[in-house]
């Protein structure tokens, strides 16, 4: 038995409500169970309940057991003061307050269906990667498409809360955030933390005073990687190297550790050179990249400016001094769509929040909902089992809905597993 088992039977009312009464003989009628408290205190605040006849608005507080009471000390809590009734699976005792009052206690136990708690155990103990595979076809498609949205949006202000922190970090300067995040999505999963490290290194306003000399920028961004070290055979990589060694003297830089970056079992477009050549084309706007996205109206000028060239010696080079046929040349389709999933929407749709303007988020979830949804395992597991996402805005929110429930059997917690736990119970 979890605690989290009974925090849904009494959300929901699945117990037995006739002839209510406490462990003393006292009458209850519940008005409202409350609202869940996801922080310390009680475990439901606001609710109202009568004992005997009269009315409590307070707190209530669920255990297991009645002595969990005093297990977790809330007899000394003065935050547990104005807790109006102690609901348990089992009562074995009385539970007191701080100031020496007594508190009604209601057992649950023999009020709840055994073939609840058995279809809860089946959900949340069997092997499935989704833990309600075997029933969710008895969902309907209201309830894919209200839970989908829930996690979409919770996703969004999850991500929000992280760039929130970060802008907090650097005065609010939405430049930088956006270049960090933009950095960060062209490593990949491979260069990610090797990519942040790099965007960390040199501030956004010391790349823009050389926006406009696309060498000195990638002096600056291979430099800092790390990767200008050592003795070169091309006139390209000699000029870098040289245009940082005085570039990294004025502003007092110090190159990451060459070691960090990842080429083996890489696409060559996926090489770090490459990305990092990539990023300078997309710092060489002529205004701020913050300032682009927010006033840009339509997707298809967002994704140009996405599709960023490499310099021409990355046109028909991998690797320094390692000349090839003539490369891909610019961002791809996908790359673009996960900077944009990834670091230009949750950017935006923060930056929105910041300063309470809804168009700026209804603008991200705007374009999320006109993305093709993404195909990765996830996404590809729940297709597997006839749950299809129809665009990016869905697929974002199963994939919140895998590892934020699903992966941690979050049941309860889940819009989805709560309609069919219920309907499961109904239906037998």
């Amino acid at each position: 038995m979890q605690e989290e088992f009974l925090y849904f039977v009494w959300k929901n009312g699945l117990y037995d409500k006739k002839n209510l009464i406490t462990t003393d003989g006292q009458t209850i009628q519940i008005s409202h169970p409350g609202y869940l408290n996801t922080d310390s205190g009680p475990d439901f605040f606001n609710s109202r309940v009568q004992i005997n006849e009269t009315i409590w608005a307070g707190n209530i507080e669920i255990h297991i057991k009645a002595s969990d009471w005093f297990i977790h000390n809330h007899q000394t809590d003065h935050a547990y003061d104005n807790v109006v009734l102690h609901v348990c699976w089992e009562c074995n005792g009385e539970a007191m307050n701080s100031v020496n009052q007594k508190i009604p206690c209601l057992e649950l136990g023999n009020r709840v269906s055994k073939l609840l708690y058995e279809n809860y155990l089946d959900l949340v103990q069997n092997g499935f990667k989704i833990p309600c595979q075997a029933l969710i076809d008895k969902a309907s498609s209201l309830d894919w498409i209200n839970n989908l949205e829930r996690m979409a949006v919770e996703r969004l202000n999850e991500k929000c809360s992280l760039i929130m922190d970060e802008a907090a970090s650097v005065t609010f300067d939405w430049d930088e955030i956006l270049y960090r995040h933009i950095g960060a999505c062209l490593g990949l999963n491979v260069n990610k933390l090797p990519m942040q490290l790099l965007v960390r290194s040199v501030p956004y306003k010391t790349l823009q005073w050389h926006k406009e000399n696309r060498m000195q920028l990638e002096a600056i961004l291979f430099g800092q990687a790390g990767l200008l070290q050592g003795v070169f055979r091309d006139e390209y990589p000699n000029t870098l190297q040289s245009e940082y060694n005085f570039l990294k003297g004025k502003y007092k830089m110090k190159p990451l550790n060459t070691s960090i970056w990842k080429f083996m079992r890489l696409r060559p477009a996926a090489f770090p050179t490459i990305r990092i050549s990539e990023l300078a084309g997309l710092l060489q706007m002529p205004r701020g990249i913050f300032s682009h996205v927010v006033d840009v109206g339509k997707m298809e000028d967002l994704l140009s400016w996405l599709s960023a060239e490499v310099s021409e010696y990355w046109q028909n080079h991998f690797r320094f001094d390692s000349e090839t046929e003539t490369t891909n040349g610019h961002i791809g389709k996908a790359t673009q769509e996960i900077i944009l999933i990834n670091a230009v929407i949750p950017v935006l749709f923060s930056y929105g929040k910041y300063r309470g303007n809804n168009d700026l988020c209804e603008k991200a979830v705007d374009w999320l909902e006109k993305m093709d949804a993404e195909s990765n395992r996830i996404v590809k597991l729940w297709e597997s089992l006839e749950i299809k996402a129809e665009n990016a805005f869905q697929s974002q929110a199963l994939l919140q809905l895998y590892n934020k429930y699903c992966n941690f059997k979050r049941c309860l917690q889940c819009g989805i597993g709560q309609k069919l736990l219920m309907k499961h119970c109904s239906e037998k």
